[in-house]
């Protein structure tokens, strides 16, 4: 099931899997001195906008179908499987949840929004999905550079703002404990930074001096 709820704590969103979608994020420390580690592009994994058009062409949506939201763990940078969850109005709003690899759809099932879910409820519209994962992935990498935030692998998560109707790449840096760090908020659309949220105090300072 996928289920998304808040992690009141550090202010992010946060996604449980088994049940739910997980956001984590992570700093690591060498010789004691924040060092980030930037994975290539080209590295294993499966592109989210790829991925996304293969699952459109192999006919699994209904008519009355459409695609909420996109979800990738242990990205690498890129993770070898997505999350595609959509909506279906003509049973009432049922949700469905794709896992989507390489070699096509693997599992297919219908899931329930429960209460005090943080559910993506706007659909993803294709020709404003611009900036794919890979450049989302370089933009989000060079901005923890920036910081000295290090970090073994990212998650993300792909929906549409609740604001508008702007899509969002959230992408969340993770160390090897599976600590969250902070998550990155950019434009799916013009690859700029909406918003980014940091755990660590001096994290949020650099920040705060990069923006003066």
């Amino acid at each position: 099931m996928l289920l998304f709820t808040r992690q009141n704590s550090v202010g992010i969103v946060r996604c449980k899997m088994s049940g739910a979608w997980q956001i984590v994020l992570m700093i690591l420390f060498c010789g004691g001195v924040s060092c980030c580690k930037v994975y290539s592009s080209d590295s294993q994994g499966l592109e989210a906008l790829h991925a996304l058009d293969a699952f459109v062409a192999s006919n699994r949506l209904s008519p009355d179908e459409e695609i909420l939201g996109m979800v990738g763990f242990d990205g690498r940078p890129l993770p070898v499987e997505w999350l595609v969850l959509t909506r279906r109005s003509g049973d009432d709003g049922s949700l469905h949840e794709y896992v989507c690899s390489a070699d096509g759809v693997k599992h297919q099932r219908s899931i329930s929004r429960l209460p005090g879910q943080n559910l993506p409820d706007l659909p993803l519209v294709r020709r404003s999905l611009l900036i794919s994962s890979n450049q989302a992935f370089d933009l989000a990498s060079a901005r923890a550079q920036a910081l000295h935030v290090s970090f073994v692998s990212v998650r993300y998560q792909l929906r549409v703002r609740e604001e508008g109707e702007e899509p969002i790449w959230a992408i969340d840096f993770l160390d090897r404990s599976q600590v969250s760090l902070g998550i990155l908020y950019l434009s799916a659309s013009s690859g700029e930074v909406r918003r980014e949220t940091w755990r660590q105090a001096e994290v949020k300072q650099r920040a705060l001096s990069l923006a003066e």
